[in-house]
């Protein structure tokens, strides 16, 4: 009960927080990769291959009450599929771009002079897609083509990533590049960044799951094909994954600690314990894959409401003709030398895509870039999820920003009285 209290009480003084260290006006800068994007969380914004959505953890940040009161700036910058090496070159501009080189990323908004700025990367630079596709809907791309690798080399390759110098170096030298242009503006050295980790999908307390797979094809009815099956020991695998991920983030962001970068556990509560814990895949009694599960973190791919025919679906159609005309007759292997990356064949493929012909079909939320994020969401956070991570990164920005304490009922949050130590008591 004591916790519960204390857990209530800072919640509440988080959402009484006025989170602003610039006397004139509050301006702050959302970084990073589809788990910053927000990818299919509610409903698409902008950013065309960028796949903003307006219920993804910076936005839900920014819409705080004490957040969106008054004059400020929110720079929502994310963009699904990026490396760190592109965020360092496309997420850090100094004037907004909506035309010109790569235009199907959409709006860029500039960097601009932020107090404090949030990122997420780390995931594309072990080809995290490259697992979406192999390994978990077993599709190229969720309208077909060859399979890249197998799920075990897939597994190898993101290792071979993983255990390389380059993922904590690249990511120390965006979080330098961060830091740098952060200082630069007028906050100064009082400049803050969290960088946020990632989660363990997979739950590995019950062999239930060892036959099942998540394919695109096998869902909701089996095709009979030999498909991946989420074994005890490729789940254990995969978050094994996630840790070795958050332990070079946590390398990288401990390189730059006296900067002002803090790393954000998504995983944990504000006590330590596992926040996730019957909230991933493959939990006890779970038959898997549920799309309906309402305790799920995550999205499963949308096997029932997507339809990915290109005879039935325009969008899937035009995606179709433009991966056709990008891969042409090269063959499995061909296409794995020529973008051993997954999102670089991504890229490549909407390089291709006639943006007026998109754009004319755009005309439902099942139809355009929306179509893309539609299924792109498949292991990305839903919405009560990004609630989660907007609160852990409120609950360190509190921390390292306390509050004035409450000197009468008036300042105390709504339900909470001010106790003698200036803390509100809140039952």
């Amino acid at each position: 009960m004591f916790r519960l209290v204390l857990l209530s009480c800072l919640i509440s003084g988080i959402y009484s927080l006025v989170i602003n260290p610039r006397a004139d006006q509050l301006e702050w800068t959302a970084l990073g990769d589809s788990y910053a994007s927000g990818v299919g969380s509610t409903d698409y914004v902008d950013g065309r291959r960028c796949l903003r959505y307006n219920e993804a953890y910076p936005v839900q940040l920014n819409n705080d009450s004490e957040l969106s009161a008054g004059d400020h700036i929110f720079n929502n910058v994310p963009c699904s599929g990026a490396l760190a090496a592109e965020i360092a070159e496309w997420q850090l501009l100094d004037e907004k771009k909506d035309t010109g080189p790569s235009w199907q990323y959409g709006p860029r908004p500039a960097f601009g002079n932020p107090s404090f700025a949030t990122l997420t990367a780390g995931g594309d630079d072990i080809d995290f897609p490259g697992i979406i596709f192999n390994c978990i809907i077993d599709v190229s791309l969720w309208f077909g083509g060859p399979t890249r690798r197998t799920c075990e080399d897939q597994r190898a390759h993101s290792w071979e990533l993983l255990k390389s110098d380059d993922l904590v170096n690249n990511l120390d030298s965006l979080i330098q590049k961060i830091v740098e242009k952060g200082r630069n503006g007028p906050i100064g050295d009082k400049f803050k960044l969290y960088a946020t980790g990632y989660p363990k999908f997979f739950s590995t307390e019950t062999t239930e799951c060892d036959n099942v797979t998540f394919a695109r094809s096998a869902n909701p009815v089996d095709d009979g094909k030999d498909h991946p099956r989420m074994t005890l020991q490729v789940r254990q695998d995969f978050n094994n994954m996630s840790d070795a991920l958050n332990e070079a983030i946590r390398s990288a962001v401990g390189r730059n600690s006296d900067k002002g970068v803090t790393f954000i556990d998504i995983e944990k509560d504000n006590f330590g314990d596992d926040a996730l814990k019957g909230h991933r895949y493959c939990e006890p009694g779970v038959k898997e894959p549920d799309t309906e599960n309402p305790e799920l973190y995550m999205w499963h791919y949308p096997y029932k409401e997507a339809s990915d025919d290109a005879q039935t679906d325009p969008t899937v159609a035009l995606l179709s003709g433009a991966y056709s005309q990008v891969v042409g007759q090269l063959n499995a292997q061909d296409i794995l030398i020529k973008w051993p990356n997954t999102v670089d064949m991504q890229n490549a493929m909407y390089d291709a895509i006639d943006e007026t012909k998109l754009q004319e079909k755009a005309t439902s939320t099942t139809a355009g870039w929306d179509s893309i994020g539609f299924r792109a969401r498949v292991f990305h956070p839903q919405v009560v999820y990004h609630r989660f991570i907007r609160d852990r990164i409120f609950a360190q920005y509190r921390q390292d920003n306390p509050p004035a304490p409450c000197t009468s009922e008036e300042c105390c949050p709504s339900g909470c009285t001010c106790g003698s130590s200036g803390v509100p008591l809140c039952s």
